[in-house]
Order: C-alpha cells, then sequence, then structure tokens
C-alpha cells in the first residue's frame, strides 16, 4: 500500500534553529512595545465612569495570556466591581492607553480581611485595544504577531520551503519567509526566533489593506499551516495597525488571546531530510502554500474541512474517524459542485421513462400506504438518477487525477459507518484488531481528505499515511521485529504499490 523510506538522515538542528540575524526595524519597535506592554513594572491610572474614583491598577499577563487586572479599593468606596462586565474601562500611562471592553472580560475577584481596610480586585481579561475607533483598522499597513513556543512547535517542522529571508542581504542563505498574494494583497508571512525558547510568526501587509480582509487570509493561512504541519498558531496574537497619513495618531493595536493553539503531533507533510527524496517532493514550495491559502480564503468549506482535519489529528478512536469523514465530504461536494447535474443515466428519454413506470407503479398502491410514506416515495423516485455518495467521493479523486487503490476505497466505505459512531467492517484488514484498524482507517480518510486539497493547490508530491506507519511499526514492535526507520508516505501523483 505504502512504502516505507529507510535512508533518512536527521535534521541538522543547529542549522534548524538558526535565528536570523537581522530583525526588521520596525519589528524591533513592536517586539519593544509587546515587551513594554507585558512589563509588570507598569503602573496605569484607571478610567471609568464612576465619579470621584481614583486608583492605580497593575496590568499584568497571567500563566493563562489572559491580563489581570489589580488594584484596591478602601472599603468605603463604594463600587461595584459588576461595573466592568457592563461598561468599558480605560488605563491610563505616559504616552499609553489600554481600552477594555466589558464583552472581553473573563472574570472578577475580591478578597477583603475584617482587620484590613482595603479590598483587593483583580479582574481577568482575555482582549484589549489601544483605540475605540475601528476606522483606524481601514486602509491601513496591517501586522500580527503570533507567539510560538520553541517546546511545543520549531518552524522547521511547518512543511513549507521557505524562500525569503528577513536579512538585508536577500542572498543570504537563511532563509525564514514566504509572500502570500491572495486577491492582490500580498502580505509577508514569516518568523522570527527570539531566544532558544520562543519566537514569533509574523503577518506583515504590504500594502494598505482593511482589517477584516487581512485577518481573513491569516486565518486562511493559519488554517493552511495547520493542515500540513499538525500545528495551528492560535495561542495568542498582537495586531498592529499603521496609518502614515495620520502620524502618531495613526499607530494602534490590538491583543486577543485565541486559546485555540493545537499541536496533533501528526503533520501530513515529513520535515525530514531523506537521502534519496528531494524538498520538492516532502514540503510545499511558496507558490504551493499561496495557492492552498488561496483556495481556504475563497472558499469557506475548504477553510472549515481543514479546521475539521486539524482538530481530527488531535481526538482519538471513532471521533477521529468521524471528523474526517465529515471534512471528506465537505472537500469532495466543494470540487463535485460543478458536477452536480451529472446522472447515472445521462439519456433524458430513457430518465422519464424510468421515472414514469416508478410513478405509475407507486400510484397502484397509494391506497395501501399513509400519505407521507407516498411523499416519501416520491420525493426518491425524483432523485432516483442521482449519482450515490459514495461515487460522488470516488468521482471527486477522478476529477483531479488521483488513483484510488483497493485499501483506500475500502477506507472511503468505512466513513458512514465511522460517522455514525459504529465500527467498520473488517472484511479486508481481518488482521488488525478494532483499535489498530479504527486508528488506521481514521488517518487515511485524513489522508485522503488533504490530498484533495493539496492537489488543487498544485502539491503533488509524498504525504504520510500516519495510519500505516503507525499500526506497521505497532505490529513489528509485538512481533519482536526490527522496526523500519522513516515514514511510510503516499504519493499524491502516483498510484502506490503494496508494501
Amino acid at each position: 500500500m505504502c512504502i516505507v523510506i529507510e535512508n533518512i538522515k536527521k535534521k541538522n538542528m543547529s542549522e534548524a534553529k538558526l535565528i536570523s540575524n537581522t530583525i526588521f526595524e520596525d519589528d524591533n519597535a513592536i517586539l519593544n512595545f509587546i515587551s513594554l506592554i507585558e512589563s509588570e513594572d507598569n503602573t496605569y491610572k484607571l478610567g471609568i465612569g464612576v465619579k470621584g474614583l481614583n486608583v492605580d491598577v497593575k496590568f499584568t499577563k497571567s500563566s493563562t495570556d489572559n491580563f489581570e487586572l489589580s488594584f484596591e479599593l478602601n472599603k468605603e468606596e463604594n463600587f461595584d466591581l459588576e461595573y466592568f462586565f457592563i461598561k468599558p474601562a480605560v488605563l491610563f500611562a505616559d504616552g499609553m492607553k489600554i481600552f477594555i471592553q466589558n464583552k472581553d472580560v473573563k472574570s472578577i475577584h475580591n478578597s477583603y480581611s475584617e482587620k484590613s481596610p482595603v479590598t483587593k480586585c483583580k479582574i481577568e481579561v482575555q482582549a484589549f485595544r489601544g483605540d475605540f475607533d475601528d476606522s483606524l483598522w481601514l486602509k491601513s499597513k496591517q501586522a500580527a504577531f503570533y507567539r510560538y513556543e520553541t517546546a511545543i512547535f520549531e518552524p522547521y517542522e511547518s512543511g513549507i520551503t521557505f524562500d525569503i529571508t528577513t536579512n538585508k542581504d536577500q542572498k543570504y542563505s537563511f532563509k525564514n519567509g514566504v509572500l502570500l498574494n491572495i486577491e492582490d494583497s500580498p502580505i509577508l508571512f514569516y518568523y522570527e526566533q527570539i531566544d532558544t525558547n520562543y519566537g514569533y510568526y509574523i503577518f506583515k501587509s504590504q500594502k494598505e489593506i482593511d482589517f477584516n480582509k487581512f485577518e481573513k487570509i491569516i486565518n486562511s493561512a493559519r488554517a493552511a499551516l495547520g493542515l500540513i504541519s499538525g500545528f495551528y498558531m492560535g495561542d495568542n496574537v498582537y495586531y498592529i495597525s499603521l496609518d502614515r497619513s495620520k502620524g502618531l495618531h495613526g499607530i494602534t493595536y490590538r491583543y486577543n488571546n485565541i486559546k485555540e493553539n493545537i499541536n496533533n503531533k501528526y503533520p501530513l507533510l515529513d520535515h525530514g531530510i531523506y537521502n534519496d527524496i528531494p524538498e520538492s517532493e516532502l514540503n510545499l514550495n511558496s507558490n504551493q502554500f499561496n495557492e492552498l491559502v488561496r483556495l481556504l480564503y475563497i472558499h469557506e468549506e475548504y477553510l472549515r474541512a481543514s479546521l475539521l482535519l486539524i482538530n481530527a489529528g488531535n481526538t482519538q478512536g471513532i471521533s477521529k474517524g468521524s471528523l474526517a469523514a465529515v471534512a471528506l465530504e465537505t472537500i469532495s461536494s466543494t470540487i463535485e459542485k460543478k458536477q452536480s447535474t451529472k446522472k447515472i443515466v445521462t439519456e433524458k428519454r430513457v430518465e422519464s421513462q424510468l421515472k414514469y413506470e416508478l410513478e405509475k407503479g407507486l400510484k397502484k398502491i397509494r391506497s395501501a400506504i399513509t400519505e407521507e410514506q407516498y411523499k416519501t416515495f416520491e420525493t426518491k423516485i425524483d432523485h432516483i438518477n442521482t449519482i450515490p455518495n459514495a461515487q460522488k467521493l470516488e468521482d471527486s479523486f477522478r476529477l483531479l487525477g488521483i488513483e484510488l487503490d483497493e485499501d483506500e476505497l475500502y477506507c472511503l466505505s468505512c466513513r458512514n459507518r465511522l460517522f455514525h459512531g459504529a465500527l467498520p467492517k473488517n472484511k479486508n484488514l481481518n488482521m488488525l484488531n478494532n483499535d489498530q484498524l479504527i486508528f488506521l482507517i481514521s488517518n487515511r480518510l485524513i489522508l485522503l481528505s488533504a490530498i484533495l486539497l493539496l492537489k488543487k493547490a498544485g502539491y503533488g508530491g509524498k504525504v504520510i499515511d500516519w495510519g500505516f506507519t503507525e499500526v506497521t511499526k505497532r505490529m513489528a514492535i509485538s512481533q519482536g521485529k526490527r522496526i523500519k526507520a522513516g515514514n511510510a508516505f503516499r504519493d499524491i501523483e502516483t498510484k502506490h504499490s503494496d508494501f
């Protein structure tokens, strides 16, 4: 079914972790600003619509990446903390304002002691911004900084062949970025590793753009990266907007603790270095990644399906297969939209005669069935010449020139049972127990769903078949056999042979 490549070399980790020695000047300014925001040394004045209240507050980042607004109130001060759930607040410091919207307040806590004259207050905040003026986010240069932890994910695992460097010398060998261009909106996507522990994935618009479009492109890129690498960047993000025509008043920011980070540890593309496989057959080049992002941007169905596949990689058992089955149906039905008029019988005369005979037979038994049953049969006759879902699924692969072998067709046939929480019928792979069978089929459904999108994006290389890889290795361990190195691959362009 698949091939396992043993001629694998260990990646040069020192090279993979190489940090670019030049960060863009404006990036340094933004990183310094982020450090200032997150500093525990700052003290702010609390600005709210309560007359006579003069309070110094701290605003610090917590271990959950939410921010905590903390301050003390004298007991005689009559202030209801529920205010923060109802109205916005502003924090003032030299040269800085932080606007907190009531919808972004997650929790309120207070504590007091009879022996103490003060009440300690804590307000937990998920998001904040530097303005209340949405017009500042229209037709401006924009950037987004997503933090990543190297202990969780490293950029060399992304599945992308970066071809741009942030070094001033564009001939510099270290590459850390690609240029996305979606609907004539060029956006530089790159990473900067700050130290050995963390760094930032950065998106920076090269032209003026509205925030809503900028965010939609970014979300598509996040999903594309998550699909191929298993890492969905969704921890926390700083957005920066710059309208140079407005001078200092045209600079603003937002922070959001998304808390959607996923690293499912099942990348579709292999970041290893193999002796006998070129990188072009293992990773997406910049044009292919751009096309994948574009597909997710213009087709909401593809975007939703990609998010389902990322989450499927993070689950176990039948749930994994169920999510993959939904994603596969979504992707294939979108591909098949152009084929929606396709019929089993193409001749209209034959189709009309078939429907006539069936309707005539149905009328003969009308008195023997209920009106509801009659209408149900009548509807089925109207759709009698529609291609079955199973065939539509297979056709979506044929339309893209992807050949399926017997085992893959079997996995496709199991999708409906997994979708309804039932065990597949084990007629083709009876050497596997139920857990192994579900794992293999579920991962195959993820793979098959993904290769439809990858092929549409122009990628025809190798995709990791995790189902076959892990099941084969587990069986080898249980039988005391030597485990082969490397992963099992599904080659998109060619029909592969049995292992």
